[in-house]
């Protein structure tokens, strides 16, 4: 409205609008300031490991996030802070190296991730799998079965533990002649000699890691007849008659030659002495002169007279192993081992006989001077041979010979053998004695 004062007209604005109070009056037009916007929450779009599963001996590991609003992202396992990396441009990644599992089951390993940023934090996790530890690598096989001469021979070596696959070796020992052990761990072949085989087999694995195993096992000879039994003036024991015969193998206990007069006892093995004119053997032997008893280990090959060896000390009660063998065409060893006292002999000699026996014999020896069969020394206890073993063709059979002097008839016999004919007995006098267990 217009009022009047002192003869001026003056305008005047009314303001009634509680909400417009302070905005300017003159001639002007009133507008609202606009709130400042609020800062926008931090989101996490993805975390990826790789790999998610990782092996025993560790490895790498890759924490990849996306965010959104985010300025930092700090990263964790667990409880330990792996360090914070700038994702403002939308992502941040870090590196784990993880040390080597040494439990045998596998464990879960867990990561964090916190995104930070104006408008607050957020987190998230994820998980990684790393395996077991891997078992001890060892050999599992812990006996083999027995093989026979002649016969296909097929066995398996197996292992546990470490990192497959396994290369299996021979370390120590040797095997049978005609079998072979595969890196695969497989035993084959036609083993051609019978006794025991102690041997050391090695596993290693892909890891590197190696173990190893003592094993033993026999190769027996096949059964073969036992024929009638024949009588000698000098010998008693066993014979085994066929073709090809290589070696011959056997343990013996040295008994006791009770002194009297001028006697002969030797125990020996050998080859060729039964079915032909050539032999080759090697024993000890206990030679009784004026009231005492002299104990030597010999060896000989027809027609040279023994050998003495006189690098070894054989007593009463020692147990002794020989072995005579083809080393090579027209070459033999002869090896004398006193298992009691540790002490050994070995010589390789020219030998070409016939190859048709093999022979576990107690003798009683000829003079080389008269030619006459000396008397056999009485002896016990009786003269046990064990692991009998062979290398050849046995078409003939065993054939067991008793001893009988002119004067005293029989007096010494040897016993039937045991049950897979490695073993036999033979006893001063004139009875059978039993066959050992």
């Amino acid at each position: 409205m217009d009022a009047g004062y002192g003869g001026f007209r003056m305008r005047v604005l009314v303001v009634a609008a509680a909400g417009l109070v302070g905005l300017p009056v003159l001639g002007a037009v009133a507008v609202p300031t606009a709130a400042a916007a609020a800062p926008k929450k931090p989101a996490i779009v993805s975390l990826v490991a790789s790999p998610l599963q990782v092996p025993a001996d560790g490895a790498l590991v890759r924490l990849t996030v996306r965010v959104r609003n985010a300025t930092s992202c700090t990263f964790r396992r667990e409880t330990v802070a792996l360090g914070a990396a700038s994702c403002a441009s939308g992502s941040a990644s870090r590196m784990v190296s993880l040390d080597a599992n040494t439990l045998q089951q596998a464990v879960v390993l867990h990561f964090a991730v916190q995104a930070s940023g104006r408008g607050g934090k957020v987190s998230r996790t994820i998980t990684v799998v790393q395996a077991a530890a891997l078992a001890p690598l060892a050999v599992t096989t812990s006996s083999l079965a027995d093989g026979t001469t002649g016969t296909a021979y097929s066995a398996t070596l197996a292992a546990a533990g470490g990192k497959p696959p396994y290369t299996w070796s021979l370390t120590s020992g040797t095997l049978p002649t005609g079998l072979t052990l595969a890196a695969g761990g497989s035993l084959s072949g036609t083993p051609s000699s019978s006794g025991q085989f102690p041997v050391t087999v090695q596993v290693a694995d892909a890891a590197g890691h190696t173990a190893t195993a003592q094993l033993s096992f026999a190769v027996k000879a096949p059964l073969v007849p036992v024929g009638p039994t024949e009588t000698s003036r000098n010998w008693s024991g066993y014979a085994l008659t066929g073709s090809g015969f290589t070696s011959a193998t056997g343990t013996f206990t040295v008994p006791t030659v009770t002194a009297g007069g001028t006697t002969s006892t030797a125990e020996w093995i050998g080859v060729d002495g039964f079915s032909g004119n050539d032999l080759i053997q090697a024993g000890v032997a206990e030679d009784g002169q004026s009231g005492s008893v002299s104990t030597y280990a010999w060896w000989e090959i027809l027609p040279a007279p023994s050998t003495s060896i006189s690098t070894m000390t054989v007593n009463p009660g020692d147990t002794v192993t020989i072995s005579i063998a083809q080393a090579a065409a027209g070459s033999w060893t002869i090896s004398v081992k006193d298992v009691t006292n540790g002490q050994s002999f070995s010589t390789t000699q020219p030998y070409s006989g016939s190859g048709l026996s093999a022979e576990w014999i107690v003798e009683a020896a000829t003079d080389a001077g008269t030619n006459r069969v000396l008397p056999l020394g009485q002896y016990s206890p009786p003269v046990t041979f064990t692991g009998l073993g062979w290398a050849g063709t046995p078409s003939g059979g065993f054939t067991p010979v008793v001893l009988s002097q002119r004067g005293t008839g029989t007096i010494s016999v040897p016993s039937p053998f045991n049950a897979d004919q490695t073993s036999f007995v033979v006893a001063y006098g004139g009875s059978t004695p039993a066959a050992p267990s």
